[in-house]
């Protein structure tokens, strides 16, 4: 899968670290049973330099 940073995958779960916009559409439906994110807050934190990461957006109609 394109954009996974890591990844752990058994014949029960898997487990990826990545993008979920780089991810999720090529994952089955109904084959999420759990998730856990990181939310991204605007002006809050700056997780990268990427412009992508909209952490880094300048105020909330930027960041919508």
């Amino acid at each position: 899968m394109a954009g996974v940073l890591n990844s752990q995958i058994t014949d029960r779960w898997a487990i990826y670290n990545a993008d979920a916009l780089d991810v999720m559409a090529s994952m089955p439906d109904d084959s999420i049973h759990g998730s856990i994110y990181s939310p991204p807050f605007a002006g809050l934190y700056v997780y990268s330099s990427n412009d992508r990461d909209v952490s880094n957006a300048r105020d909330y109609d930027e960041f919508r």
